[in-house]
């Protein structure tokens, strides 16, 4: 698996975001459920499976464009979905957003 990854720069990138971010996310997620904010909850949830499938096949294929896409499109989707729904809040994620999909 490291050697894997040392040999692959953008594999590297797409699975530390990928690990990075499900660890990240994932007790907002759960926060969210215990709170009774489901929509919300949900909306962390199919974000979090999004990125994990992500890299998933970007492991499965050797493929990295792709998937680097697709997180980027999930990832923009999900801090404009949080900024609309969480208001001020969810507009401090806008710039994580920016900073990852910088780098995928």
């Amino acid at each position: 698996m490291l050697n894997r990854m040392r040999a692959d720069f953008q594999l590297t990138i797409i699975t530390l975001f990928g690990v990075f971010t499900v660890l990240g996310l994932l007790p907002f997620a759960v926060y969210r459920f215990l709170i009774g904010e489901f929509f919300i909850g949900l909306i962390d949830a199919v974000l979090l499976l999004g990125i994990a499938a992500a890299v998933a096949y970007a492991w499965h294929s050797g493929d990295t464009r792709r998937p680097g896409l697709f997180m980027v499109v999930i990832d923009t989707a999900g801090a404009m979905t949080s900024a609309t729904i969480l208001g001020e809040v969810g507009r401090d994620w806008m710039y994580v957003a920016l900073l990852s999909n910088f780098f995928l």
